[in-house]
């Protein structure tokens, strides 16, 4: 039994050993190959960029084709591209590589591959920080040495080395430098790099040290976005800008219209402010009775609204088959906001009443947001250093950009709200994807400033280009002359409305909301009543009308208790800037 076990323990062994060494090899190289020496020398010049010839000894495992080189370039370009021996070259994104060797043949063992290149950094920052072995590299890196030459001498006090895992700082005893006469930096490792570590140079240098970059594409887009903005001013000033209208100072309410109706002529659009007055409105009328308290109130319906009228949506909205509704009540309701959504949209269908329908809809509209869209491109373009390949490295996200951007003119004939959606989501989706994926660049940082102001100039423009027409003028002149009748009038004024009309005092109050000065037309009215009392008096509480007006609109918007808003959870993250890795070049490799 003794020799049988001992028969059987070698076999066992053996496999064992050879399933440890099946997962152990892979895991270390999985690349199928591990490199021996790399050997870099690097010579910059002054105009920030470096010439880098990169010897490789590889060893490969089993047999291949060969390695692909590949070196990233967010912030630069790379020419002048030489390998030794047959070789492929391909840019995808922000990278380029380089396939060494021959889909004819396979190659084992120690093999040398020889790559010479220029880096060209696009930028004017005051250092020189450039990974000299990229920490892409998935395999261990055996022995390595560089050499950097650099234009002018350097501070070495402001120099340093890194090495190790992305982001890592100093060297400790993992290699050693030199500077020879503040411009020769030679350097080597003095253990293995192992798999994704990589080595970094990095010195400050004084301003002027390199060349200034320019790019003309800078300058070409400087002038696209200035002419822009001029355009979209000339249009809003030829088309778009209001004559000067004179108030007529009156205490008349303007003939044929409701409060929310008011709002539209005098602001230009209509919103739930205009509803909560025109609740006001309807009590005025004898439809309703407010009831309403410090913090609550309760609504009675006192009769239905005969004639088909926004009037008569409002109240249907709001009551229902009901004859009261609380505070509480309108809070739950899963319907009346959006019910308040419609009336709101079908009082703005109005707005062709009191604006020359040129302006805003149709072709003039269509260009100033065509105006946009090209504005929104040329700083995105700016954003990603004027690259082509860059603003495509986003893939779906690019074009999905670009879909909503350039679509924003054809699928919105008006400057409006979904306009200004599509604009701003296309906007975001690049913005935020080449942040996410690390395609943003900031080299160009002045000219995206400059486009995101000419944008604002335009999006003003578009936004003041609707025009008033004849009746919108008059209506807009009689509402100016209200609002300042509210705020100028004096007691003798105040006393002649009570004798023509005493009820003038409350029709006015719905207008003195969407007119924004009801605070002073209820002071000016609350002091009026309590020298002169009238007859009179209104459906409602008017010392609590203001509190009750802005809790009110409040009830017209979406909400947790209505449904309108789900609860959500957010998270944030942060990171550092980086070290290793964080340089210009660099990069890694595989085998194919």
């Amino acid at each position: 039994m003794p020799t049988i076990n001992k028969i059987l323990f070698f076999p066992v062994l053996c496999c064992l050993f050879l399933f440890a060494l099946f997962l152990v090899v892979p895991a270390a190289y999985a690349e199928n190959f591990y490199i021996q020496n790399y050997d870099v020398l690097i010579e910059a010049n002054e105009k920030k960029s470096v010439k880098v010839t990169e010897n490789i000894d590889v060893f490969f495992l089993h047999p291949s084709h060969g390695i692909i080189r590949e070196i990233p370039h967010k912030k630069a370009s790379i020419t002048n591209i030489r390998t030794q021996g047959k070789s492929n070259i391909s840019n995808i994104g922000k990278t380029v590589e380089i396939k060494l060797g021959s889909a004819d043949k396979t190659v084992s063992g120690i093999q040398n591959y020889r790559i010479t290149y220029n880096y060209n950094y696009h930028d004017n920052k005051n250092e020189f920080y450039h990974n000299v072995i990229g920490p892409e590299w998935k395999v261990p890196i055996k022995n390595a040495k560089f050499t950097l030459i650099m234009p002018k001498p350097i501070d070495p006090s402001k120099a340093g080395l890194s090495i190790g895992g992305i982001d890592a700082a100093g060297f400790e005893s993992g290699a050693e430098f030199d500077i020879t006469d503040n411009v020769k930096i030679t350097g080597k490792t003095l253990r293995e790099l192992r798999p994704n570590e990589g080595i970094t140079f990095r010195a400050e240098v004084p301003p002027g040290y390199f060349e200034t970059y320019r790019s003309y594409a800078a300058y070409i887009s400087v002038f696209l976005l200035g002419l822009l903005a001029l355009a979209s001013f000339y249009i809003w000033d030829r088309y778009g800008k209001d004559d000067h209208v004179t108030p007529v100072v009156t205490f008349k309410i303007p003939v044929g219209l409701n409060a929310i109706q008011a709002e539209l002529a005098y602001k230009g659009e209509a919103s739930d402010k205009g509803l909560s007055a025109m609740i006001v409105e309807l009590a005025n009328k004898g439809y309703v009775r407010i009831n309403n308290q410090s913090d609550s109130f309760v609504l009675e319906k006192l009769k239905p609204y005969e004639q088909a009228s926004l009037e008569q949506d409002y109240l249907n909205a709001l009551f229902g088959s009901n004859s009261s509704i609380s505070k509480a009540q309108i809070e739950k309701s899963q319907t009346y906001y959006l019910q308040c959504r419609s009336i709101v949209r079908a009082a703005n269908k109005e707005r062709e009443i009191i604006y020359d329908i040129r302006t805003i809809k149709g072709l003039l509209p269509q260009i100033m947001t065509g105006i946009m869209s090209a504005i929104a491109f040329i700083t995105l373009f700016s954003f990603c250093d004027f690259s082509i390949r860059s603003f495509f490295s986003a893939d779906s996200f690019s074009i999905a950009a670009l879909f909503f951007i350039f679509g924003t003119p054809f699928f919105s004939k008006e400057w409006n709200k979904y306009a200004k959606a599509l604009l701003l989501t296309g906007f975001a989706i690049f913005a935020v994807s080449f942040l996410i994926l690390g395609y943003a660049s900031y080299e160009n940082i002045n000219v995206s400033v400059l486009g995101l102001a000419c944008l604002a100039v335009s999006w003003i423009c578009a936004d003041n280009l609707p025009k008033r027409s004849p009746k919108g003028k008059q209506l807009l002149s009689e509402l100016e002359g209200l609002r300042k009748f509210i705020q100028t009038a004096e007691k003798n004024e105040l006393e002649e409305m009570a004798e023509k009309n005493p009820r003038q005092f409350y029709d006015i109050l719905p207008y003195a909301f969407v007119l924004g000065v009801s605070d002073v037309w209820i002071k000016k009215l609350n002091k009026f009543l309590e020298a002169h009392p009238v007859q009179e008096k209104p459906a409602y509480d008017i010392g609590r009308l203001h509190g009750f007006s802005s809790n009110f609109t409040a009830l017209s918007k979406p909400s947790r208790l209505n449904g309108g808003i789900k609860t959500s959870h957010h998270s944030s993250s942060h990171g550092g800037g980086g070290r290793v890795g964080r340089g210009g070049g660099g990069g890694g490799g595989r085998s194919w």
